[in-house]
């Protein structure tokens, strides 16, 4: 019997509801299976996410969140019966939700949209992203197009610098690509209540996360930690499969989040109070301006002495801990350093005896057109004493640092120094004749 398209419609839109209510169950049913932050953390679930999956687990609430995400008001019935379609085509998503480009001014609201890109017209790939700042998705869609404006050269080289370039970005950068970027979902801009920003950002990212596992926008050749096992535990058997490639890197619900003063967000060690207290007193040690890898883990040693109770060892832990140290910084007026510049001023202490010790030994020649050069091309000639060399650095550094500066770690950091470009750099005229040593 041949349906009408109406028919065809409701049964397209039955099934979208059906595969979402699945999706939302599964997350929450996943989220409620771990007893703990830590053990949410190990199974690589956003802490924030996590307790707010947990708080609004509960099938009245679960059935709030489905009635939310199938409004057509938030995922109009045209996307709905575009993605409750049986068979699924490359050719989906290319007209829906289609914004033109730099035509996002009316969307100055939270919502999940998705980048679409073509590859020589034969190769499809999605990317599931989300804006939840104070501009919107017309924010976020422009920081998109900023950067795809860039050269591919450029945008290469940002994505290696970590600088909010993702991997979608240098697939669309290919001299052989075409993108556009539709939108799936909006949510009304919150004006009102002073929880309800909060709830709304949370609300849009764990939508994200459900469209990313319906979508099937996961990049499975690069995913991040566990995520392809979750992405298969959590998507329903009976979907179709994606005939198109993923390129998001990660799950959005496995990524940092911030929920502001939302109480489900809060754990004793996540109490303000507790952190800043401990931030503080690290601070007053040591005296520095960035939080490296031993630094976050001796914070997350006092937080668990503090409150008995064990820190999430995660990226997304970590990352929270250097963001709260930064506004420390920030709030008593002093500077906040890269990852960069905070291993060069540990670098200082290094250079300044090393400088005086060359010197001293004949073992630096010039300058030679604007550069300095070693008297030998092997550090093992050097014959470095190490254990002096240490005791003259420690003496120029605070107590509490002298433990990083002992004679191994300072012989294996000038090694790494030696064999890098950084060399050449410290031995440029002006760069070396600015290393000073105060004893």
């Amino acid at each position: 019997m041949h349906k009408s398209f109406l028919d065809k419609s409701e049964e397209a839109r039955s099934s979208f509801r059906g595969w979402m209510s699945q999706i939302v169950a599964n997350l929450f049913e996943f989220a409620f299976q771990m007893d703990s932050i830590s053990q949410a953390a190990a199974n690589d679930i956003n802490m924030s996410v996590w307790l707010w999956m947990v708080a609004n687990s509960s099938p009245e609430q679960r059935e709030l969140v489905l009635e939310l995400f199938t409004d057509p008001r938030i995922i109009p019935y045209e996307r709905q019966y575009v993605m409750g379609q049986s068979v699924w085509r490359p050719s989906m998503f290319k007209e829906t939700g289609l914004i033109q480009k730099r035509q996002s001014q009316a969307y100055v609201m939270p919502g999940v949209y998705k980048i679409r890109a073509e590859i020589e017209k034969r190769i499809v790939v999605h990317y599931t992203g989300s804006a939840t700042g104070a501009g919107g998705l017309d924010q976020r869609l422009c920081q998109h197009h900023e950067i795809l404006e860039l050269e591919s050269t450029e945008i290469a080289a940002l994505r290696n610098e970590k600088r909010g370039v993702f991997y979608i970005h240098e697939v669309c950068a290919n001299p052989n690509a075409t993108y556009t970027i539709h939108l799936v979902a909006t949510f009304p801009a919150p004006r009102t209540c002073h929880n309800l920003p909060w709830q709304t950002r949370a609300l849009t990212c764990f939508l994200e996360s459900c469209i990313t596992i319906y979508d099937d926008s996961l990049d499975r050749l690069k995913p991040r930690h566990h995520n392809i096992k979750l992405l298969e535990h959590l998507r329903p058997t009976d979907m179709p499969k994606a005939p198109w490639y993923g390129a998001n890197r990660a799950l959005p619900f496995t990524q940092p989040l911030y929920l502001g003063d939302l109480p489900v967000t809060l754990r004793d060690y996540k109490k303000p109070g507790i952190l800043k207290m401990v931030l503080q007193s690290h601070f007053l040690k040591y005296n520095t301006f960035f939080l490296d890898g031993p630094a976050c883990t001796e914070i997350l040693e006092s937080l668990e002495a503090e409150t008995g109770s064990e820190a999430p060892n995660t990226y997304a832990f970590r990352k929270f801990v250097r963001r709260s140290y930064k506004r420390l910084l920030w709030s008593l007026g002093r500077p906040v350093h890269s990852k960069r510049e905070n291993r060069l001023l540990k670098d200082f202490p290094l250079l300044a005896v090393m400088k005086a010790w060359l010197v001293e030994n004949n073992l630096v020649l010039g300058p030679f057109e604007g550069h300095y050069r070693f008297a030998h091309s092997s550090l093992k000639d050097m014959k470095v004493d190490w254990g002096l060399i240490s005791e003259k650095v420690q003496a120029l550094v605070p107590m509490a640092q002298r433990r990083i500066y002992d004679s191994k770690r300072l012989h294996q950091r000038w090694a790494e120094l030696w064999k890098s470009f950084k060399m050449e750099q410290i031995l440029q005229e002006v760069n070396w004749d600015a290393i000073t040593c105060k004893n």
